[in-house]
């Protein structure tokens, strides 16, 4: 059985073979981009690769990240979604508005 360790507001370590970032998954059963689903106790969990997200490395370094479940949050740059995604995850209650301009990610 996989033991998860609460790591941030929203952020979760999920330790199954190795450590491994996540946030609980606010659509069970669907992954956003391919990432790896974990139940744990009846809730699911999105693997979060921090070599795919700044921010994700920065929860990795201990960067305090200052997210709570009803945040309001804009996210500039947001590629692919891949990030924001996660994020959506965390602001459960709040808002997050994602802008990406460019033409292609």
């Amino acid at each position: 059985m996989p033991e998860v360790k609460k790591v941030s507001e929203g952020i979760f370590e999920v330790v199954k073979d190795k450590k491994q970032l996540a946030t609980k998954n606010l659509d069970p059963g669907k992954a956003v981009y391919g990432e790896k689903l974990i139940p744990v106790e009846g809730i699911e969990y999105r693997i979060w690769d921090p070599r795919r997200s700044k921010l994700g490395a920065m929860v990795l370094k201990k960067f305090d990240i200052p997210l709570k479940e009803d945040s309001k949050v804009l996210y500039l740059g947001a590629a692919s979604g891949t990030t924001v995604s996660h994020v959506s995850d965390i602001v459960s209650e709040g808002a997050v508005y994602a802008v990406e301009f460019a033409p292609e990610v």
